[in-house]
Protein backbone atom coordinates (compact mmCIF):
# COMPACT_ATOMS: atom_id res chain seq x y z
CA UNK A 1 0.00 0.00 0.00
CA UNK A 2 2.86 2.46 0.51
CA UNK A 3 4.57 1.98 -2.71
CA UNK A 4 1.28 2.12 -4.68
CA UNK A 5 1.23 5.78 -2.70
CA UNK A 6 4.62 6.70 -3.47
CA UNK A 7 4.21 5.70 -7.26
CA UNK A 8 1.07 7.74 -7.33
CA UNK A 9 3.17 10.74 -5.32
CA UNK A 10 5.86 10.17 -7.92
CA UNK A 11 3.67 10.21 -10.87
CA UNK A 12 2.00 13.40 -9.76
CA UNK A 13 5.34 15.09 -9.47
CA UNK A 14 5.94 13.99 -13.28
CA UNK A 15 2.90 15.29 -14.11
CA UNK A 16 3.30 18.70 -12.97
CA UNK A 17 6.81 18.65 -14.71
CA UNK A 18 6.05 17.85 -17.88
CA UNK A 19 2.86 19.97 -17.63
CA UNK A 20 5.47 22.76 -17.02
CA UNK A 21 7.69 21.86 -19.80
CA UNK A 22 4.57 21.84 -22.47
CA UNK A 23 3.64 25.46 -21.36
CA UNK A 24 7.59 26.81 -21.56
CA UNK A 25 7.90 25.03 -25.10
CA UNK A 26 6.53 27.73 -27.29
CA UNK A 27 9.29 30.03 -25.88
CA UNK A 28 11.84 26.95 -26.38
CA UNK A 29 10.56 26.35 -29.52
CA UNK A 30 10.73 30.34 -30.71
CA UNK A 31 14.02 30.41 -29.35
CA UNK A 32 15.53 27.72 -31.47
CA UNK A 33 13.88 29.43 -34.51
CA UNK A 34 15.26 32.30 -33.83
CA UNK A 35 19.04 30.89 -33.50
CA UNK A 36 18.50 29.37 -36.59
CA UNK A 37 17.47 32.27 -38.46
CA UNK A 38 20.21 34.44 -37.34
CA UNK A 39 22.83 31.49 -38.24
CA UNK A 40 21.40 32.09 -41.69
CA UNK A 41 21.42 35.32 -41.88
CA UNK A 42 24.47 35.57 -40.86
CA UNK A 43 25.67 33.22 -42.71
CA UNK A 44 24.07 33.43 -45.79
CA UNK A 45 23.17 30.00 -45.83
CA UNK A 46 20.43 28.13 -48.15
CA UNK A 47 20.36 25.14 -46.18
CA UNK A 48 20.10 22.59 -49.18
CA UNK A 49 21.03 18.86 -47.12
CA UNK A 50 19.77 19.91 -43.84
CA UNK A 51 16.66 20.99 -42.36
CA UNK A 52 16.59 22.94 -39.35
CA UNK A 53 12.92 24.38 -39.24
CA UNK A 54 11.94 20.82 -39.89
CA UNK A 55 13.33 19.55 -37.15
CA UNK A 56 11.61 22.43 -34.98
CA UNK A 57 8.05 20.99 -36.65
CA UNK A 58 8.87 17.80 -35.26
CA UNK A 59 9.85 18.99 -31.77
CA UNK A 60 6.56 20.64 -31.87
CA UNK A 61 4.52 17.74 -32.93
CA UNK A 62 6.74 15.31 -30.16
CA UNK A 63 5.70 18.18 -27.79
CA UNK A 64 2.21 17.53 -28.70
CA UNK A 65 2.23 13.88 -28.39
CA UNK A 66 3.91 14.16 -25.28
CA UNK A 67 0.34 16.14 -23.79
CA UNK A 68 -1.57 13.50 -25.40
CA UNK A 69 0.42 10.92 -23.67
CA UNK A 70 0.33 12.69 -20.16
CA UNK A 71 -3.66 13.15 -20.00
CA UNK A 72 -3.54 9.45 -20.33
CA UNK A 73 -1.40 9.09 -17.45
CA UNK A 74 1.51 7.25 -19.19
CA UNK A 75 4.64 8.72 -17.94
CA UNK A 76 7.42 6.70 -19.46
CA UNK A 77 6.00 7.13 -22.89
CA UNK A 78 5.46 11.22 -22.03
CA UNK A 79 9.16 11.08 -21.08
CA UNK A 80 10.25 9.87 -24.19
CA UNK A 81 8.01 12.72 -26.42
CA UNK A 82 9.47 15.32 -23.56
CA UNK A 83 13.27 14.02 -24.41
CA UNK A 84 13.26 13.75 -28.07
CA UNK A 85 11.17 17.42 -28.40
CA UNK A 86 13.36 19.00 -26.51
CA UNK A 87 17.00 16.75 -28.21
CA UNK A 88 14.95 18.07 -31.64
CA UNK A 89 15.42 21.89 -30.52
CA UNK A 90 18.85 21.72 -30.21
CA UNK A 91 19.65 19.55 -32.88
CA UNK A 92 18.03 22.44 -35.14
CA UNK A 93 20.19 25.02 -33.93
CA UNK A 94 23.74 22.53 -34.10
CA UNK A 95 23.37 21.43 -37.77
CA UNK A 96 22.86 25.07 -38.36
CA UNK A 97 25.62 26.09 -36.30
CA UNK A 98 28.05 23.05 -38.05
CA UNK A 99 27.33 24.40 -41.01
CA UNK A 100 28.17 27.78 -40.62
CA UNK A 101 31.13 26.63 -39.02
CA UNK A 102 31.71 24.40 -42.41
CA UNK A 103 31.16 26.73 -44.21
CA UNK A 104 33.79 29.14 -42.76
CA UNK A 105 36.65 26.20 -42.12
CA UNK A 106 36.28 25.52 -45.89
CA UNK A 107 37.30 28.92 -46.69
CA UNK A 108 40.32 28.96 -44.61
CA UNK A 109 41.54 25.46 -45.45
CA UNK A 110 40.97 26.47 -49.76
CA UNK A 111 42.89 29.73 -49.32
CA UNK A 112 45.84 27.75 -47.45
CA UNK A 113 45.95 24.91 -50.11
CA UNK A 114 46.11 27.92 -52.83
CA UNK A 115 48.72 29.34 -50.90
CA UNK A 116 50.94 25.99 -50.62
CA UNK A 117 50.36 25.02 -54.16
CA UNK A 118 52.00 28.15 -54.74
CA UNK A 119 54.79 27.83 -53.44
CA UNK A 120 55.58 23.68 -54.19
CA UNK A 121 56.95 24.89 -57.67
CA UNK A 122 60.18 27.27 -55.23
CA UNK A 123 60.37 24.22 -52.99
CA UNK A 124 61.04 21.63 -55.68
CA UNK A 125 63.50 23.81 -57.29
CA UNK A 126 65.61 24.04 -53.82
CA UNK A 127 65.21 20.78 -53.40
CA UNK A 128 66.24 19.23 -57.01
CA UNK A 129 69.42 21.53 -56.41
CA UNK A 130 70.02 19.48 -53.36
CA UNK A 131 70.14 16.74 -55.02
CA UNK A 132 72.64 18.08 -57.78
CA UNK A 133 75.23 18.14 -55.03
CA UNK A 134 73.73 15.05 -53.11
CA UNK A 135 74.55 13.04 -56.55
CA UNK A 136 78.04 14.43 -56.39
CA UNK A 137 79.10 13.89 -52.79
CA UNK A 138 76.97 11.29 -51.40
CA UNK A 139 76.57 7.79 -52.23
CA UNK A 140 73.03 7.21 -53.62
CA UNK A 141 72.44 4.60 -51.41
CA UNK A 142 71.87 7.35 -48.73
CA UNK A 143 69.06 9.48 -50.55
CA UNK A 144 68.25 8.13 -53.49
CA UNK A 145 64.80 6.05 -52.03
CA UNK A 146 64.17 9.83 -50.14
CA UNK A 147 64.19 11.37 -53.36
CA UNK A 148 62.61 9.11 -54.86
CA UNK A 149 59.67 8.93 -52.46
CA UNK A 150 59.16 12.47 -52.20
CA UNK A 151 59.29 12.90 -56.67
CA UNK A 152 55.87 10.66 -56.25
CA UNK A 153 54.08 12.65 -53.80
CA UNK A 154 55.21 15.63 -56.26
CA UNK A 155 52.42 14.17 -58.38
CA UNK A 156 49.60 14.53 -56.27
CA UNK A 157 49.75 18.34 -56.74
CA UNK A 158 48.18 17.74 -59.90
CA UNK A 159 45.54 16.18 -58.49
CA UNK A 160 44.64 18.18 -55.75
CA UNK A 161 44.86 21.51 -57.92
CA UNK A 162 42.07 18.87 -60.13
CA UNK A 163 39.88 18.65 -56.57
CA UNK A 164 40.89 22.04 -55.45
CA UNK A 165 38.42 23.08 -58.73
CA UNK A 166 35.39 21.18 -57.46
CA UNK A 167 35.73 22.06 -54.08
CA UNK A 168 35.63 25.42 -54.97
CA UNK A 169 32.61 24.78 -57.16
CA UNK A 170 31.21 23.36 -54.50
CA UNK A 171 31.88 26.37 -51.78
CA UNK A 172 30.02 28.39 -54.26
CA UNK A 173 27.45 30.96 -52.79
CA UNK A 174 24.69 29.44 -54.84
CA UNK A 175 25.92 25.91 -54.38
CA UNK A 176 26.84 25.54 -51.12
CA UNK A 177 27.92 21.82 -50.95
CA UNK A 178 29.40 22.33 -47.49
CA UNK A 179 29.33 18.67 -46.25
CA UNK A 180 30.40 17.06 -49.62
CA UNK A 181 33.49 19.84 -49.98
CA UNK A 182 34.63 19.18 -46.64
CA UNK A 183 35.14 15.26 -47.58
CA UNK A 184 37.15 16.59 -50.16
CA UNK A 185 39.28 18.80 -48.42
CA UNK A 186 40.08 16.48 -46.08
CA UNK A 187 41.40 14.54 -48.79
CA UNK A 188 43.52 16.92 -49.98
CA UNK A 189 45.21 17.94 -47.15
CA UNK A 190 45.91 14.16 -46.42
CA UNK A 191 47.71 14.12 -49.54
CA UNK A 192 49.63 17.84 -49.34
CA UNK A 193 50.65 16.33 -45.61
CA UNK A 194 52.22 13.46 -47.26
CA UNK A 195 54.05 15.49 -49.79
CA UNK A 196 55.66 17.92 -47.06
CA UNK A 197 56.47 15.01 -44.76
CA UNK A 198 58.46 13.53 -47.62
CA UNK A 199 60.52 16.95 -48.66
CA UNK A 200 61.24 17.55 -44.91
CA UNK A 201 62.12 14.00 -44.81
CA UNK A 202 64.49 14.28 -47.73
CA UNK A 203 66.00 17.88 -46.89
CA UNK A 204 66.62 16.99 -43.31
CA UNK A 205 68.50 14.04 -44.39
CA UNK A 206 70.41 15.82 -46.72
CA UNK A 207 71.10 18.47 -43.90
CA UNK A 208 72.19 15.20 -41.64
CA UNK A 209 74.55 14.00 -44.93
CA UNK A 210 76.11 17.64 -44.60
CA UNK A 211 76.49 17.32 -40.60
CA UNK A 212 78.39 14.20 -41.00
CA UNK A 213 80.57 15.10 -43.57
CA UNK A 214 81.42 18.34 -41.35
CA UNK A 215 82.15 15.95 -38.49
CA UNK A 216 84.01 13.37 -40.44
CA UNK A 217 86.41 16.60 -41.57
CA UNK A 218 86.71 17.87 -38.29
CA UNK A 219 87.81 14.71 -36.93
CA UNK A 220 90.18 14.80 -39.38
CA UNK A 221 91.72 17.65 -38.94
CA UNK A 222 91.77 17.07 -34.95
CA UNK A 223 93.47 13.24 -35.26
CA UNK A 224 96.16 14.86 -37.95
CA UNK A 225 96.81 17.57 -35.26
CA UNK A 226 97.46 14.96 -32.51
CA UNK A 227 99.57 13.00 -34.45
CA UNK A 228 101.49 15.51 -35.31
CA UNK A 229 101.93 16.93 -31.81
CA UNK A 230 102.73 13.39 -30.81
CA UNK A 231 105.52 13.01 -33.67
CA UNK A 232 106.81 16.60 -32.73
CA UNK A 233 107.30 15.84 -28.87
CA UNK A 234 108.64 12.57 -29.76
CA UNK A 235 111.92 14.45 -31.53
CA UNK A 236 111.72 17.66 -29.10
CA UNK A 237 112.11 15.35 -26.31
CA UNK A 238 114.47 12.76 -28.07
CA UNK A 239 111.54 9.82 -26.57
CA UNK A 240 112.97 6.21 -27.19
CA UNK A 241 110.31 3.89 -27.64
CA UNK A 242 108.48 1.46 -30.06
CA UNK A 243 106.35 3.67 -31.75
CA UNK A 244 106.83 2.38 -35.17
CA UNK A 245 104.67 0.11 -35.36
CA UNK A 246 101.50 3.15 -33.84
CA UNK A 247 103.33 5.95 -36.52
CA UNK A 248 102.76 3.66 -39.39
CA UNK A 249 99.16 2.89 -38.20
CA UNK A 250 98.18 5.96 -37.82
CA UNK A 251 100.36 7.30 -40.81
CA UNK A 252 98.30 4.46 -42.75
CA UNK A 253 94.89 6.00 -41.48
CA UNK A 254 95.74 9.77 -42.04
CA UNK A 255 96.60 8.45 -45.57
CA UNK A 256 93.13 6.31 -45.92
CA UNK A 257 90.78 9.64 -44.54
CA UNK A 258 92.29 11.81 -46.72
CA UNK A 259 91.71 9.35 -49.89
CA UNK A 260 88.06 8.51 -48.97
CA UNK A 261 87.87 12.23 -48.76
CA UNK A 262 89.35 13.18 -52.13
CA UNK A 263 86.89 10.24 -53.67
CA UNK A 264 83.56 12.10 -54.23
CA UNK A 265 80.90 10.48 -54.04
CA UNK A 266 81.26 9.83 -50.27
CA UNK A 267 80.96 6.39 -48.39
CA UNK A 268 79.69 8.41 -45.30
CA UNK A 269 79.57 5.36 -43.40
CA UNK A 270 83.23 4.39 -44.24
CA UNK A 271 84.25 7.76 -43.50
CA UNK A 272 82.82 8.12 -40.74
CA UNK A 273 84.23 4.85 -39.04
CA UNK A 274 87.74 5.89 -40.57
CA UNK A 275 87.40 9.08 -39.09
CA UNK A 276 86.48 8.16 -35.41
CA UNK A 277 88.80 5.39 -34.87
CA UNK A 278 91.88 7.49 -36.82
CA UNK A 279 90.83 10.64 -34.09
CA UNK A 280 90.48 8.08 -30.81
CA UNK A 281 94.11 6.41 -31.90
CA UNK A 282 95.70 9.75 -32.68
CA UNK A 283 94.21 10.92 -29.41
CA UNK A 284 95.66 8.02 -27.46
CA UNK A 285 99.08 8.43 -29.20
CA UNK A 286 99.80 12.09 -28.42
CA UNK A 287 98.22 11.01 -24.96
CA UNK A 288 101.02 8.38 -24.41
CA UNK A 289 103.56 10.15 -25.93
CA UNK A 290 103.49 13.20 -23.54
CA UNK A 291 102.95 10.85 -20.34
CA UNK A 292 106.59 8.78 -21.69
CA UNK A 293 107.79 12.44 -21.55
CA UNK A 294 106.73 13.67 -18.44
CA UNK A 295 108.28 10.00 -17.13
CA UNK A 296 111.60 10.97 -19.13
CA UNK A 297 111.77 14.14 -17.41
CA UNK A 298 111.30 12.68 -14.16
CA UNK A 299 113.57 9.94 -14.56
CA UNK A 300 116.77 12.53 -16.10
CA UNK A 301 115.60 14.45 -12.75
CA UNK A 302 115.83 11.39 -10.81
CA UNK A 303 119.61 10.22 -11.94
CA UNK A 304 120.95 13.88 -11.52
CA UNK A 305 119.65 13.84 -7.66
CA UNK A 306 121.07 10.07 -7.47
CA UNK A 307 124.54 10.88 -8.89
CA UNK A 308 125.23 14.19 -7.19
CA UNK A 309 125.03 12.57 -3.38
CA UNK A 310 126.47 9.97 -4.64
CA UNK A 311 129.77 11.36 -5.83
CA UNK A 312 129.93 14.19 -2.78
CA UNK A 313 129.11 11.72 0.16
CA UNK A 314 131.45 9.32 -1.62
CA UNK A 315 134.00 11.94 -1.50
CA UNK A 316 133.31 12.70 2.28
CA UNK A 317 132.80 9.74 3.77
CA UNK A 318 135.07 7.68 1.78
CA UNK A 319 137.53 7.78 4.25
CA UNK A 320 134.75 6.17 7.05
CA UNK A 321 132.49 4.18 4.44
CA UNK A 322 132.58 1.26 2.60
CA UNK A 323 131.15 2.88 -0.73
CA UNK A 324 132.49 0.38 -2.73
CA UNK A 325 129.36 -1.87 -2.70
CA UNK A 326 127.26 1.36 -3.09
CA UNK A 327 128.97 2.33 -6.02
CA UNK A 328 128.93 -1.37 -7.41
CA UNK A 329 124.89 -0.72 -6.96
CA UNK A 330 125.06 2.48 -8.26
CA UNK A 331 126.85 1.37 -11.44
CA UNK A 332 124.42 -1.47 -12.08
CA UNK A 333 121.34 0.60 -11.89
CA UNK A 334 122.80 3.23 -13.52
CA UNK A 335 123.15 0.60 -16.45
CA UNK A 336 119.72 -0.79 -15.91
CA UNK A 337 118.26 2.89 -16.11
CA UNK A 338 119.84 3.71 -19.36
CA UNK A 339 118.99 0.84 -20.92
CA UNK A 340 115.34 1.26 -19.85
CA UNK A 341 115.95 4.89 -20.72
CA UNK A 342 116.93 3.68 -24.00
CA UNK A 343 113.86 1.30 -24.84
CA UNK A 344 111.60 4.13 -23.45
CA UNK A 345 110.33 1.91 -20.57
CA UNK A 346 110.61 5.19 -17.96
CA UNK A 347 108.09 4.24 -15.38
CA UNK A 348 110.54 0.91 -14.65
CA UNK A 349 113.28 3.01 -14.67
CA UNK A 350 112.21 5.34 -12.45
CA UNK A 351 111.51 2.79 -9.94
CA UNK A 352 115.40 2.03 -10.12
CA UNK A 353 116.33 4.29 -7.53
CA UNK A 354 116.92 2.36 -4.73
CA UNK A 355 120.51 3.00 -3.86
CA UNK A 356 120.03 6.63 -3.05
CA UNK A 357 117.65 5.33 -0.07
CA UNK A 358 120.26 3.00 1.02
CA UNK A 359 123.09 5.38 0.81
CA UNK A 360 121.41 8.08 2.34
CA UNK A 361 120.89 5.84 5.70
CA UNK A 362 124.06 4.89 5.19
CA UNK A 363 125.73 8.04 5.55
CA UNK A 364 122.94 9.37 7.90
CA UNK A 365 123.78 6.55 10.48
CA UNK A 366 127.62 7.46 10.31
CA UNK A 367 126.95 11.33 10.61
CA UNK A 368 124.56 9.97 14.04
CA UNK A 369 127.73 7.77 15.01
CA UNK A 370 129.94 10.33 14.36
CA UNK A 371 128.02 12.66 16.65
CA UNK A 372 127.45 10.26 19.43
CA UNK A 373 131.24 9.82 19.82
CA UNK A 374 131.76 13.73 19.22
CA UNK A 375 129.43 14.36 22.70
CA UNK A 376 130.83 10.82 23.85
CA UNK A 377 134.01 13.13 23.76
CA UNK A 378 132.90 16.00 24.74
CA UNK A 379 130.95 14.67 28.04
CA UNK A 380 134.74 12.72 28.66
CA UNK A 381 136.61 16.08 28.28
CA UNK A 382 134.34 17.86 30.73
CA UNK A 383 134.60 15.18 33.27
CA UNK A 384 138.46 15.38 33.16
CA UNK A 385 138.00 19.06 33.09
CA UNK A 386 135.86 19.06 36.46
CA UNK A 387 137.89 16.56 38.29
CA UNK A 388 141.28 18.41 38.01
CA UNK A 389 139.76 21.52 39.43
CA UNK A 390 138.55 19.54 42.23
CA UNK A 391 142.09 17.76 43.08
CA UNK A 392 143.86 21.40 42.49
CA UNK A 393 141.15 23.12 45.23
CA UNK A 394 142.24 20.62 48.06
CA UNK A 395 146.11 21.09 47.35
CA UNK A 396 145.72 24.39 47.85
CA UNK A 397 144.01 24.37 51.05
CA UNK A 398 146.60 21.99 52.67
CA UNK A 399 149.31 24.64 51.70
CA UNK A 400 147.08 27.28 53.52
CA UNK A 401 147.48 24.75 56.32
CA UNK A 402 151.13 24.30 56.14
CA UNK A 403 151.55 28.22 56.29
CA UNK A 404 150.05 28.57 58.81
CA UNK A 405 151.25 25.89 61.82
CA UNK A 406 154.66 27.35 59.72
CA UNK A 407 153.39 30.84 60.85
CA UNK A 408 152.45 29.55 64.15
CA UNK A 409 155.87 27.51 64.56
CA UNK A 410 157.61 30.60 63.06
Amino acid sequence: MDEEIQRLEQDQQSVSKYAEQYQRFPEQMNQSRNSVSQIVEEHRLKLVRIDPYGKIEEAQQSNEQMLDRLKLGEVPVTAQHAERASLLLAEAVQITQRLADLKLKNARDIQSIVTKLSQYAAQDRELSALTARAQTQYRGKYWEQAWRQYREELQAVDTVQSALRRVTQWCNEDVQEYEQARSELDHILALLQKLDQAAEHYSDLIRKLDHKLEEAKQMQASAEDSFAQGLHTIDRHRICSNWLQQEKSLAAMQSSIRQLLAQQPYDMDLLTDTGTRFMNEANQFLSAVERAAIQKQNVEQELARMEQPYRSSSAKYGSRLNVHQYGSQFSSISTDVDRLMHNGAYDEAARKSGILTAMEQAYESIIRQERQQEEAAARQAANRNTSGNSSGGSSWGNNNNSNSSGGSSW
